[in-house]
């Protein structure tokens, strides 16, 4: 199997869900390899060529893929969720370029998983406080977390009201 071109992409919009779990979601909002999907992250996965492979299996938090000429094994945090919307033999399609496995449904729309390369040291879970921010803050956090989406009314007009 090949990256398709835009003849494969669902109709929907970027990290839009076959369904949604009934499983309690990981305390984390790390925007990092393997922790959640920043929807800039999923938009431009979408919008870019993706690989098809095969769904091989997962073990703990690793995801084995075959794709036709390799086999690639990615972490993820919440493989409990891949496992609601796919199953062993299971077509995904891997952008390897912006981390992601989307899982694709009969209804057209994609569950989009954010993925780390399995060998690469694994950062654990875990969440940052929100509350007021100033703009230093949201520099700290999109350094030492990968990115951050907070509701607009957090959103400092200026330093200078801190």
């Amino acid at each position: 199997m090949t990256a398709r071109d835009g003849s494969d992409r669902a109709k929907g919009s970027p990290g839009s869900q076959t369904g949604r779990s009934r499983r309690a979601q990981p305390e984390c909002d790390l925007y990092i390899p393997g922790h959640m999907v920043h929807w800039i992250q999923a938009r431009l996965a979408w919008e870019h060529p993706r690989e098809w492979a095969v769904l091989e299996g997962v073990q703990g938090q690793v995801i084995t893929v075959r794709f036709s000429d390799r086999i690639a094994r990615y972490r993820n945090h919440q493989v409990e969720a891949l496992l609601d919307v796919a199953e062993r033999g299971s077509s995904v399609l891997v952008s390897a370029r912006y981390g992601t496995l989307s899982v694709p449904s009969d209804h057209g729309s994609l569950r989009c998983f954010c993925i780390a390369d399995a060998d690469e040291p694994w950062r654990a879970c875990s969440v940052a406080p929100m509350g007021p921010v100033s703009c230093q803050d949201l520099i700290d956090r999109l350094e030492d977390r990968g990115g951050f989406s907070i509701p607009g009314a957090l959103l400092p007009l200026s330093d200078d009201a801190a």
